[in-house]
């Protein structure tokens, strides 16, 4: 086992490579929180070039590291820039200037929520940790809590109270009191252990990735990474900065085998400024009583044994791209990730990809972002192989969501986005989705969604949005005729303590 062998080398060595920035501690930026957004147009416009972005969520302290080098050129930076900079700056104020390295926030944030649907909803759905809205009214109120105990532990903890329970649970319509987030997290030498539970996100895509998204609910999970990319020793060097992520989990009961086995392992390279490498792999094994030893383990990493009578269980593997082009006249953005979800010769097979354009401005009208997604996971002569397996027919899921990308299988998805920063009043925010699904079914199920929406950034850490989506949805659940037009509208208020 050469490869394996090279790999505990390689990571044995990252307790001891120093980093690029501060040692130490924090919390970690949700996943789906807009300082990705602001980080992804900071990188495009080349002011961010140590960054991997692609590999969610990134510590506090990353963050801050990130913007202190975006800070550097903030002399040349556009007006929209120098804006988002600032507010940037301000979120991370405490671990720029390193200040109260051991504090605890009760309330760091608040967040209330309602939204209202006049039917089974698909806009607001998606990429949501898992939580589906009910027909009608939907209220939800959650806070985050935070600190950091000492220099090298940190917690996060993010309870909701949420009314009706989720649209999928049809027991009860009652108010429901969870936990969406809550971790604790402790650093030793290069290296950072989580344990708790957190949504990941791997890959460069917005709309989607094929591996791992926050389409599902946050895993209860065991996480090791290294915080900040440092750079191999030798000639390993010229990789650039590195990241390496590993996390375990197991899945639910309610399952056809229960409780299984989900890992994970991701590598980030930036061998060039401009360019970066992702390279996930993701295994689901056990479970139901199926036999579990260090062999199983080997096999499910290595990708042998499959479809043999042996076979370890479900593997999934994927490697992404981002190309930066920072010019002045038209900065623009192209990423890419090509997955398999099965094995032939040690090597991916049936593959499915995601391919995008960002542009942060555009000519003539730089308070504009455009922004264009395509996905597709249609194997030829191959129905419904993406998300699904002859062993685990419950499927790619965490209780009843896609962890990947949430089109399903078998589909293609087409996502569109235009950003209008209008200074006072605001941002306006429009999108347009397409999305077919059961593409050799002999009634393919589609989806058209269009939705507005505007938020507004006030002085004091108010912000508050609104929206309004209509669905055309056709043929759900293949079933020729059942056909509907769903209407959501929302509004919603955060506030920073």
């Amino acid at each position: 086992m050469p490869c394996l062998r090279v790999l505990i080398i390689v990571l044995a060595g990252l307790f001891f490579l120093p980093a690029q920035g501060k040692a130490g501690n924090s919390a970690h930026v949700p996943v789906g929180s807009w300082v990705y957004c602001a980080l992804d147009r900071l990188e495009a416009e080349g002011h961010i070039k140590s960054g991997l972005l692609s590999n969610m969520p990134l510590t506090r302290l990353e963050g801050a590291r990130l913007v202190t080098e975006a800070s550097e050129n903030e002399s040349i930076m556009s007006p929209q820039s120098k804006e988002l900079l600032r507010r940037v700056k301000d979120h991370f104020k405490n671990e720029i200037e390193y200040r109260d390295i051991y504090y605890l926030n009760p309330v760091e944030s608040a967040k209330a929520m309602y939204a209202y649907t006049s039917d089974s909803a698909h806009a607001l759905n998606y990429n949501n940790r898992g939580k589906d809205l009910s027909s009608g009214s939907n209220y939800s109120l959650s806070i985050v809590s935070s600190g950091r105990l000492n220099r090298n532990f940190s917690f996060f903890f993010n309870p909701q109270v949420r009314y009706p329970e989720d649209a999928r649970d049809t027991a009860t319509d009652g108010t429901v009191i969870e936990v969406l987030e809550g971790y604790g997290s402790l650093t030793f030498g290069n290296m950072e252990l989580t344990v708790g539970r957190e949504s990941l996100w791997w890959g460069p895509g917005y709309h989607g990735a094929l591996l791992i998204s926050n389409n599902a609910k946050p895993f209860d999970l065991i996480k090791i990474t290294n915080p900040e990319p440092t750079l191999l020793p030798w000639l390993f060097s010229y990789l650039g900065p590195f990241k390496f992520t590993a996390f375990a989990t197991r899945l639910e009961s309610q399952r056809d085998l229960r409780k299984p086995y989900l890992t994970g392992l991701r590598l980030d390279l930036k061998p060039h400024p401009l360019f970066s490498v992702g390279l996930s792999r993701v295994a689901m094994f056990g479970g139901g009583g199926r036999k579990v030893d260090f062999g199983t383990v080997v096999d499910a990493f290595l990708a042998r044994n499959e479809n043999s009578a042996s076979e370890p269980g479900n593997q999934l593997a994927s490697v992404d791209v981002k190309l930066v082009i920072p010019w002045d006249l038209q900065p623009f953005v192209f990423y890419s990730e090509i997955g398999g979800e099965d094995e032939a010769g040690m090597l991916p097979s049936h593959i499915g990809y995601i391919a995008g354009v960002y542009l942060p401005r555009v000519i003539g009208a730089k308070q504009l972002a455009l922004r264009g997604e395509y996905a597709d996971n249609h194997v030829k002569n191959k129905p419904g192989v993406w998300y699904t397996h002859h062993i685990y027919s419950t499927g790619y899921k965490y209780k009843g969501e896609i962890i990947g990308h949430h089109m399903g299988s078998d589909a293609r998805d087409i996502f569109f986005e235009a950003t209008l920063n209008a200074g006072r009043p605001g941002s306006f925010i429009f999108s347009f989705d397409s999305e077919t699904t059961g593409l050799q079914n002999n009634v393919k199920a589609k989806n058209r969604t269009a939705l507005f929406s505007w938020v507004k950034e006030f002085e004091r850490g108010l912000k508050l949005s609104a929206g309004y989506a209509v669905d055309w949805r056709k043929n759900i659940d293949s079933i020729e005729g059942n056909n509907l037009t769903p209407h959501s509208i929302w509004a919603g208020l955060d506030y920073n303590f």
